[in-house]
């Protein structure tokens, strides 16, 4: 049965753990030798390509582009006020960017410099962070943290998500 305190105790925990957020990065990929050039590898560049759309399956509102330079290969994320009710959005991303480092080191004699960056805006306050590697390892660090203690904080953010969101 339906009752008033289970739909409003559903819409508090909906409220409480929505948030948007932007994000911006690339993880570029390189020989390890700097005397091998990366451009003449079309098997690679496909597999890394293949890799990218993995993420962007898993992550339909982020923008995933590969592009190839003449030493390296770049896969560019971006989102903009991406919607988001999970609360472990953050560890489940490091996840996510480790998988993806780790299938992209299998393909060979390659090194991956990851850096995503970004934040995340809640009623709670405002969480800035970065996304960093070491080899196939990705951690995240919460860099800065605005906390919105007082009503017309949440309200600004309400009304300011409500109008960019038209």
């Amino acid at each position: 049965m339906i009752t008033f305190h289970g739909i409003l105790n559903d819409f508090r925990s909906f409220a409480s753990n929505y948030s948007y957020i932007t994000l911006s990065g690339e993880l570029s990929i390189s020989h390890i030798s700097y005397d091998s050039l990366i451009s003449n590898d079309a098997l690679l560049l496909q597999n890394i390509k293949d890799a990218a759309k993995s993420l962007s399956n898993i992550y339909p509102k982020f923008k995933v582009d590969v592009t190839q330079g003449v030493s390296e290969i770049s896969i560019k994320v971006f989102a903009y006020k991406m919607s988001n009710v999970r609360n472990k959005f953050l560890d489940e991303l490091q996840a996510d960017l480790e998988n993806l480092t780790a299938n992209i080191l299998s393909l060979g004699d390659i090194k991956v410099r990851l850096n995503v960056f970004g934040s995340m805006n809640s009623l709670k306050g405002k969480y800035s962070f970065r996304y960093l590697n070491n080899v196939q390892e990705v951690k995240y660090k919460i860099t800065d943290v605005v906390i919105n203690n007082d009503l017309l904080s949440k309200a600004y953010f309400i009304f300011r998500h409500n109008n960019s969101t038209k």
